[in-house]
């Protein structure tokens, strides 16, 4: 038995992420404007988020009359700082100052996930969201001017990559780290290994 495999992402730190699990997938782009979520808690924005990903693909494999042995993974992860939204920076200068925010603090970072499978014989649907604890050294004004000069945080919700230059302030974490890039890949493979079994790759033409 084999089953499609999407991710519902474009991001290449979560395309990078699944790869590690060794099976094939394929990568679709939700197309919805995020911006029209009116949800101000992190921890449930990023979960409607994720779920509002998933129903956007799913209607999509709807209309174009996809078969039915199918799996859907969508994610969205948000920088929370005391409760805020800490979002993607438009510029460096909002980078900037976002980092600001969180140097010498704690900080969460919440990934939603969504996770639909179906296949002739087993179906299931599970949605959670993930929780790490990040705390940040103070940064100093050299190293701010340095890693901003990277291009490295424009793209990242709280303008920061942890896999990248950022690690060199980031004083510990407590959670998962692949969470805090993007996708909490160890409770993935725990969720398709509970309901697939050992074998679970095999559904996904393991490499």
């Amino acid at each position: 038995m084999s089953c499609k495999f999407i991710l519902g992402s474009q991001s290449p730190r979560r395309k990078e992420l699944l790869s590690h699990l060794n099976i094939s997938f394929q990568v679709e782009s939700p197309q919805f404007d995020e911006e029209r979520v009116l949800e101000s808690n992190p921890k449930k924005r990023c979960e409607r988020l994720a779920n509002n990903k998933f129903e956007n693909l799913i209607e999509l494999k709807k209309k174009l009359g996809e078969d039915k042995n199918i799996c859907v993974l969508t994610a969205d992860t948000i920088v929370d700082l005391d409760g805020v939204v800490i979002e993607k920076p438009t510029n460096l200068e909002n980078a900037k100052n976002m980092l600001l925010s969180l140097s010498g603090k704690d900080h969460l970072v919440h990934t939603g996930v969504h996770i639909f499978f179906s296949s002739e014989d087993v179906k299931f649907q599970v949605q959670w969201v993930s929780t790490t604890h990040v705390t940040f050294d103070h940064i100093d004004p050299r190293t701010m001017e340095i890693y901003l000069n990277t291009g490295e945080s424009l793209d990242k919700s709280g303008a920061y990559g942890i896999q990248g230059m950022a690690l060199s302030f980031i004083h510990s974490i407590k959670g998962s780290f692949s969470n805090v890039m993007g996708l909490p890949i160890e409770k993935i493979r725990t969720v398709f290994a509970d309901k697939l079994g050992y074998e679970w790759r095999n559904y996904f033409h393991a490499k």
